[in-house]
């Protein structure tokens, strides 16, 4: 097996993690992250804030996933909060970015990227407004004045 890496353009806020540092404000003397919901810095960071915007946002709190239909409601759930977390850099220490929406190639399938399309969903379906509305649940800080567009690399097993 090994390695394929690949590509994404998302748009949104690089949010840092893994051995780089995090891009947030909300940080101890140490680099820790600072958040009055994130208790644990061993506990996995993006569970803990998609279980948070899940429940503030949609109202979401079911935790057995052995329910029948659990799966459908939390992936319907889940499309309402209306981003995500994605993660690029070192797949071992991956860092994170909070997207509104991502383009995902490998290296077998490069993608058209039509950024006039692009900007017309943007406006459409507010991702600004979703991805200021996470940051504000989650009470992140980031370093990055505003969304952009973000050109990120990862690799896969």
């Amino acid at each position: 097996m090994g390695n394929s890496p690949h590509g994404m353009l998302a748009y949104g806020y690089d949010l840092g993690g893994g051995d780089t540092g995090w891009y947030i404000s909300n940080l101890t003397e140490s680099g820790q992250l600072d958040l009055s919901w994130h208790f644990d810095e061993y506990d996995d960071f993006v569970e803990q804030a998609e279980k948070r915007l899940l429940e503030r946002i949609t109202g979401f709190t079911e935790t057995d996933w052995t329910v029948e239909g659990y799966r459908e409601r939390r992936d319907a759930a889940h499309d309402t909060v209306g981003v995500t977390f994605t993660a690029h850099g070192d797949i071992q220490q991956p860092s994170y970015a909070l997207t509104a929406h991502v383009i995902d190639v490998n290296w077998e399938s490069p993608a058209q990227v039509r950024f006039a399309d692009l900007e017309r969903r943007r406006l459409s379906r507010n991702w600004d407004s979703r991805l200021a509305r996470a940051l504000n649940i989650l009470e992140i800080i980031p370093r990055q004045q505003r969304p952009a567009w973000l050109l990120m690399t990862s690799g896969s097993d």
